[in-house]
């Protein structure tokens, strides 16, 4: 397995770990995109979701209190850089990033269930002023293009992206279509560039998937994979949750 050590003192490639949930700058970032989620949707629609207690991908989902914080702190972001959010859905990490840096990115999402909310459902809902941001990042921010494409067979040229974040969605691809989808994640990358991954693990090894995703991905993994998490510092569920840094 290719492995690039970084100067970091932990490294990037990592467990959840809660003492990071308690950093200062991870809760002001959760609390800026919990917040700019919320802001996307109407009061109507907001009310109406919390009297039906219904998803519809706004109930927090609490490792995102991590997962987020942990991409855009290891993306290494700058000025000029186009990034790709892998299977956006309802996430808010792209009008996160458009409002923290202006014009000063390239924002790209796809996700193959863009269509879901561009049904009359998803009409219906926007005239409430439910405004998810699958679907409608277009409308909501200029610089924000989402295409309704899948992961493994994307219409991009090769290395077209500097950064692409894949937050939470590997584990919902079948596994024997998670390699083709790392490695056509491989092929938009830039050489140098960073694709950030995490992803939900149900009693497996860590070091096991994160070589498996390196192995099926063809890109070299940034850091090392031995970062011990004291087992009560981890996920508290039934899962493990796994950040995974690539370079190219």
């Amino acid at each position: 397995m290719k492995t690039q050590q970084t100067g970091c003192v932990n490294s990037p490639s990592k467990l959840l770990d809660l003492r990071d949930c308690d950093d200062p700058s991870f809760r002001r970032q959760y609390a800026e995109l919990e917040s700019l989620q919320w802001a996307s949707h109407g009061l109507a629609a907001r009310l109406t979701f919390r009297l039906l207690r219904k998803d519809w991908k706004l109930r927090p989902i609490w490792s995102r209190r991590w997962e987020y914080p942990w991409a855009i702190q290891n993306g290494g972001l700058g000025r000029g850089l186009t990034v790709l959010d892998a299977g956006c859905g309802g996430s808010p990490l792209l009008p996160y990033l458009a409002q923290q840096w202006q014009d000063g990115l390239c924002l790209k999402g796809v996700d193959k269930g863009v269509e879901r909310v561009l049904n009359w459902k998803g009409r219906l809902l926007h005239r409430i002023g439910y405004r998810p941001v699958e679907g409608y990042c277009s409308r909501l921010n200029r610089r924000i293009e989402v295409l309704q494409e899948s992961l493994d067979a994307m219409s991009f040229r090769a290395g077209f992206f500097d950064r692409i974040f894949c937050i939470s969605v590997l584990e919902h691809i079948p596994q024997d279509r998670q390699p083709g989808s790392l490695r056509e994640l491989g092929r938009v990358l830039k050489p140098g560039g960073l694709l950030l991954v995490t992803m939900d693990l149900n009693g497996r090894s860590f070091a096991e998937d994160a070589e498996r995703l390196v192995m099926a991905s063809g890109l070299s993994l940034v850091g090392s994979l031995d970062y011990f998490v004291p087992r009560s510092l981890r996920h508290s569920a039934d899962y493990e949750v796994l950040g995974v840094v690539f370079t190219k």
